[in-house]
């Protein structure tokens, strides 16, 4: 299994370097190389700082679980945007249109996979969600798309909004199991502003 550790961060440099991209969906870099919050899992300590002998032959995580206290839920959730969008998209274009109908909205948005555990550990992410956008383009939706869209719908029930792609793998099996979707179609502007739409209405009940 792959792994970053990193050591001795204040609260400013533990914000700016992990947790605004990986509540952004990412990458975030570290030990020379980048993460994706949707790949991987993020486990943030807090406890005294480490000394040089500590961290010497590869032992300061191991010294670090000794000293400190696991926060990462309290962390991530004081971390969500206020008033935010969490964003599931399939493929990185799903990604682009996705911000792009949060940006015409001025809503912000972060990654799904940020608040994914905690709605399967029947905790719910707080009133810091506004709601919830997932995209299901490409050919090959990952095999959780369709958990995560029980659990989105679930737990936010009209403030989820599910879009695909009206030829795409997941439109015949939304269909099916009757799951409201919208069907994006046309070029990048014309989906975006069919979003948007859909995003305003689903937080505010109101038609643009």
């Amino acid at each position: 299994m792959h792994h970053a550790r990193v050591f001795n961060l204040d609260a400013g440099e533990l914000r700016g370097r992990v947790l605004e991209p990986w509540a952004r969906g990412g990458p975030v870099a570290l030990g020379d190389q980048e993460w994706d919050p949707r790949d991987c899992a993020l486990t943030i300590l807090e406890g005294a700082a480490l000394d040089p002998p500590d961290l010497a032959h590869g032992q300061g995580w191991h010294r670090a679980l000794r000293s400190a206290r696991d926060v990462t839920e309290d962390v991530l959730r004081a971390s969500a945007p206020a008033e935010a969008v969490a964003v599931l998209a399939t493929t990185p274009e799903a990604r682009r249109v996705a911000r792009a109908a949060l940006d015409r909205l001025g809503v912000e948005a972060f990654d799904w996979a940020a608040v994914r555990s905690r709605l399967l550990t029947g905790e719910h992410a707080g009133e810091r969600i506004a709601g919830a956008l997932i995209i299901l383009d490409g050919h090959a939706p990952a095999n959780t798309w369709l958990l995560d869209v029980g659990l989105a719908v679930g737990a936010l029930g009209a403030r989820a909004v599910v879009a695909c792609t009206p030829d795409g793998p997941a439109a015949d099996e939304l269909r099916e199991l009757g799951l409201p979707a919208l069907e994006v179609r046309g070029d990048h502007g014309v989906a975006a502003r069919a979003l948007a739409r859909r995003v305003h209405v689903a937080l505010s009940g109101a038609e643009i």
